[in-house]
């Protein structure tokens, strides 16, 4: 029974993902709040890191959707939650450097 696996993983998810979107909702007005300092450098990274952050949204908020659904099958390989991940790594390493 595969699906019985997968259920309980939603319904897990289910519960924690409004915190986690929460969360996250509360860390992304942080960031964007946050004047970026006058280097044009410097304030295209902010933007990079808002932009990123704005897509964890997009993702954490889709697959909540998911979870909530019923009989939902699994998001498809290629969604894009590797390439959310890959930005947001980028945006932090920038703002590091």
């Amino acid at each position: 029974m595969p699906n019985k696996g997968l259920e309980s993983v939603r319904a897990d998810l289910a519960t924690r993902l409004p915190r986690l979107i929460e969360a996250a909702a509360e860390s992304y007005e942080d960031l964007a709040s946050a004047a970026p300092v006058g280097e044009p450098r410097e304030q295209a990274q902010h933007h990079a890191a808002c932009k990123a952050a704005l897509a964890h949204l997009d993702m954490l908020t889709k697959l909540a959707k998911w979870a909530e659904a019923e009989n939902a099958a699994l998001p498809p390989p290629g969604s894009g939650a590797g390439d959310l991940i890959a930005s947001a790594r980028s945006a932090l390493a920038d703002m590091g450097s």
